[in-house]
C-alpha cells in the first residue's frame, strides 16, 4: 500500500470514530462502545504502519508513532470507560492530545532543512483548531453532556478530515518536488 495511503486511511478511520460518536444514540451506545475502540486501533495500526514506511523523515516518523501509539491507548481507555461522562473526558483528552502533537510538529519541522510553509501552517492551524475544541468539549462535559457528546462527534471528525487533507497536501508537495 502506498505511504500515504496508510495516512489516508487513518484519517477515514478517525473520521469514523467521530461519525459513530454523532450517530451514537441511533446506532446504540454498546454497538458505538465497541466500534470506536475497533476504529481507533485500526487508525493506530496504520498510523504507525506509515510512521515506519516513513523512514527518510525522523519528526515526521516519531510523530505518527506517537500519534498512532495514542490512538491504540485512547481506544483501550474509551474501551474501559464505564460512564458516559468518563467516556466524554476520555474523548476530550483525546483531543487535546491530537491538537498537542498537531502544535508540537510544526514547531519540530521549523528546524528542518526543506521546510514547506503551507504544510506548517496547516499543522499549526489544526493543533490550535483541535486545542480550542478539547478546552470547549471539556467546558460542556460538566454542563450539558448531549451538547458534549455532539461537539466530541464533530472535533473527531474534524481531525480525521484534517489528517486526510494533511495527507492529499503531502501527495501534492512529493508531485511537485518530482516535476
Amino acid at each position: 500500500m502506498n505511504n500515504l495511503r496508510k495516512l489516508t486511511v487513518t484519517g477515514i478511520f478517525i473520521s469514523l470514530v467521530g461519525i459513530t460518536i454523532l450517530a451514537a444514540k441511533n446506532i446504540g451506545i454498546e454497538t458505538s462502545k465497541i466500534l470506536i475502540p475497533i476504529l481507533l486501533i485500526l487508525s493506530g495500526i496504520f498510523s504507525i504502519s506509515y510512521s515506519r514506511a516513513n523512514s527518510n523523515h525522523n519528526k515526521a516518523k516519531q510523530y505518527h508513532l506517537l500519534q498512532g501509539i495514542g490512538f491504540i491507548v485512547f481506544a483501550l481507555l474509551s474501551f474501559l470507560s464505564k460512564s458516559l461522562e468518563s467516556f466524554l473526558h476520555v474523548i476530550c483528552f483525546f483531543t487535546l492530545f491530537h491538537g498537542l502533537i498537531e502544535f508540537s510538529l510544526g514547531f519540530t519541522t521549523l528546524n528542518t532543512r526543506e521546510i514547506n510553509w503551507k504544510v506548517i501552517i496547516y499543522r499549526f492551524l489544526s493543533g490550535i483548531l483541535n486545542l480550542i475544541i478539547a478546552f470547549v468539549l471539556l467546558m460542556y462535559t460538566f454542563s450539558d453532556e448531549l451538547q458534549a457528546i455532539v461537539l466530541a462527534g464533530i472535533s473527531i471528525l474534524l481531525s480525521g478530515i484534517s489528517i486526510i487533507i494533511f495527507s492529499l497536501k503531502l501527495k501534492k508537495v512529493k508531485h511537485e518536488t518530482n516535476k
